[in-house]
């Protein structure tokens, strides 16, 4: 569930010295929506949550449980640059080199469908992106 810590939001507007209306006004965001979330009659979207992280120089996570989130946006960022380097790798490769990467891979990949550790870590995985 996601949830905004009001307490540390409106703590932290108020260490700025402005008044939630300009506060609001400064980050992009409607004044009203954030009088609703820090009553609680609303949950912001993250994005809103990272404007005023950004304003506030503090993490999500600092005035949201909305981190997962992002570090799940981080991790696939970074796993987009990690293919990066090995198609970059990979094409420098001649055949041989390639097809003994592929059996190792292959072989590495059957060692772990028969780990009964790796199979309970998989199917946990799987659930979550259910």
């Amino acid at each position: 569930m996601r949830t905004l810590k009001r307490d540390e939001l409106a703590r932290r507007i108020d260490a700025t010295g402005l008044k939630p209306y300009a506060f609001a006004k400064k980050c992009g965001i409607v004044p009203e929506s954030l009088r609703r979330w820090l009553n609680g009659a609303r949950v912001p979207k993250v994005e809103n949550i990272q404007k005023m992280a950004e304003f506030l120089h503090c993490s999500v996570a600092d005035i949201s449980e909305w981190a997962f989130v992002l570090d799940k946006k981080a991790l696939v960022e970074e796993e987009d640059q990690q293919l990066m380097m090995i198609r970059t790798f990979w094409r420098d490769l001649d055949i041989e080199q390639r097809e003994s990467i592929m059996a190792l891979l292959k072989s590495m990949a059957e060692a772990n469908r028969r780990d009964p550790e790796f199979r309970s870590l998989m199917a946990g995985i799987e659930s979550r992106e259910e």
